[in-house]
């Protein structure tokens, strides 16, 4: 048998760790930008939870450091993965193939100048993001093969082409 001191001060542990819980997942909005001193980059979705077959992922890659970013092609170094690794869709590290249009599509970059280039560029053109710049993207949840992915969790990546790549990723679940 429990004493009744421990019992109370268990109760009073679990709702206090429930109300702090709850008080600092309100603190924090997801979506929120912090801004670095040197190289950073930032990739954010719309949402995290997407319906297959009915949804598109909206992608944003932002430059959130105060130093360009260089990328070695038009897709921003944008690939998709399972989990487990495999490439759902995307250039390979390997390969110099660049993403095309039809899944997914470059929507919109704020720099005019970095819009012309992207418009003018081809496979393997060098990119820049700029300081605050961002791009976006939108996937139609098809593979490569321009199959449905299955339901599951999908992870997106982007990385420099710079001397010290910098990453960043998030997951996305598909259900």
């Amino acid at each position: 048998m429990l004493a009744r001191s421990l019992v109370i001060f268990i109760a009073v542990g679990v709702v206090s760790g429930f109300m702090f819980g709850v008080y600092l997942y309100d603190l924090k909005n997801p979506d929120e930008l912090v801004f670095i001193d040197g190289p950073s980059l930032s990739i954010l979705t719309d949402k995290t939870v997407y319906k297959q077959g009915d949804d598109t992922v909206q992608i944003r890659i932002v430059n959130t450091g105060t130093v360009p970013l260089v990328f070695s092609d038009a897709s921003f170094g944008f690939k998709i993965t399972g989990l487990a690794g495999f490439v759902i869709y995307g250039a390979s590290d390997n390969s110099s193939d660049s993403i095309t249009a039809g899944t997914i599509h470059s929507t919109d970059i704020l720099d005019t100048d970095t819009q012309n280039a992207l418009d003018a560029a081809t496979g393997n053109a060098v990119q820049t993001l700029e300081p605050g710049q961002q791009v976006t993207f939108t996937w139609d949840l098809l593979k490569t093969d321009k199959t449905p992915v299955l339901a599951g969790v999908y992870k997106l990546h982007t990385f420099t082409a710079d001397s010290t790549p910098i990453t960043a990723s998030i997951t996305v679940t598909v259900v």
